[in-house]
């Protein structure tokens, strides 16, 4: 009964074995006898080998892999030559070089590890910037492929073929991670690049923001986007009022969860700063007018509430996404910076006013 409870278990391993997915690299490598072919996995963060092979006279190799829940990329590496394998719904891949050919052979089975190798070509044989067009339009061409995730990586001479910061570059880089996050949104290689191009996107949202807006001060007669709203009494108080002195200008609310510890912070600086010529003018953006009023009367600095219907909205203004925001503007009225959080504020304002 033993025996065959083994021979039972043996079986069942090796049928789950047979049915795991699996594709080959197989081919023939002239010129390279008893020299040590490596197949290695390029993951995210680190490359590992995952099978080794001595070459014989006849040049024959096969490895035999676990295929990748995923796209994924690959690297048959021998004697200081590498060839980048692109394995997506591929179940084999063959090849036959010479040893010196191997960086840039060409296989069959694998046509996105084709155009991986002509993007290294191109990189290699072209300048600079006829490279880039040649990549660029891969890339809008097929931007779920693995040559179009490949081609956002390539460096040449130490610099990146392709700048995320740059507004050209940008569309690329957006191509990819909107089509990999729609066909592979788990996928850590879909994540990472989705999320390098949504901060960027959102910090080239804010870049453009802040230069609207410093342009629009620039434009008005008092080198203020005023604002004119009713604080807890009903007066209604001008931001221009203040002009003058250092102002920080603040978006927030009184009455939302996590809003007593940042009013508290807000105090601190206030009363940190207010002797040197600093006054903080509060824009609230409270559901509630009467809970507003109660909490407004309790504050030191001005407070004014926004009507979030009202035709004239200092949210809109001043392109306000989020709350809190900040802003400080300097005795001149200018807009020195924006801020998200009142930390940064802080450390800016310890520089600037002695």
């Amino acid at each position: 009964m033993h025996r065959l409870f083994c021979i039972l278990s043996l079986s069942l391993f090796l049928v789950a074995c047979h049915h795991t997915p699996q594709f080959e690299i197989s081919g023939v490598i002239e010129g390279a006898e008893n020299q040590t072919l490596t197949v290695e996995h390029l993951g995210l963060k680190q490359t590992t080998m995952l099978d080794s092979f001595i070459l014989k006279a006849d040049g024959n190799f096969r490895f035999r892999l676990t295929k990748p829940q995923t796209p994924d990329f690959y690297r048959l590496a021998l004697g200081g030559k590498k060839l980048i394998i692109a394995v997506d719904s591929t179940e084999t891949i063959t090849l036959h070089t010479d040893a010196h050919g191997l960086n840039f052979a060409s296989v069959e089975g694998s046509e996105q590890t084709n155009e991986i190798t002509k993007l290294r070509c191109s990189l290699r044989d072209s300048l600079f910037d006829v490279h880039k067009q040649y990549a660029k339009r891969l890339i809008l061409n097929n931007p779920l492929s693995l040559a179009a995730y490949y081609a956002l990586y390539q460096q040449k001479n130490g610099e990146y073929v392709f700048n995320p910061l740059l507004k050209d570059d940008l569309v690329c880089y957006r191509a990819v991670a909107t089509a990999w996050n729609m066909r592979y949104p788990n996928y850590e290689r879909t994540r990472s690049l989705y999320n390098i191009t949504s901060e960027i996107v959102k910090q080239d949202k804010q870049n453009r923001s802040n230069t609207a807006i410093r342009q629009m001060i620039d434009e008005s007669e008092n080198a203020f986007l005023d604002i004119e709203n009713p604080d807890e009494n009903g007066d209604i108080c001008k931001l221009s009022s203040l002009r003058g002195g250092w102002i920080v200008l603040d978006f927030s609310c009184l009455n939302e969860q996590g809003s007593a510890a940042y009013i508290l912070r807000l105090r601190e600086i206030y009363n940190k700063f207010h002797s040197k010529n600093l006054n903080i003018f509060s824009v609230s953006a409270d559901r509630s007018q009467l809970l507003w009023e109660e909490s407004a009367a309790n504050l030191p600095w001005t407070t004014v509430w926004q009507d979030m219907t009202a035709k004239n909205n200092a949210l809109i203004t001043y392109n306000v996404t989020e709350l809190p925001t900040l802003f400080l503007f300097d005795k001149s009225g200018n807009v020195l910076s924006r801020y998200k959080d009142i930390e940064s504020l802080e450390e800016d304002l310890t520089k600037l006013i002695k």
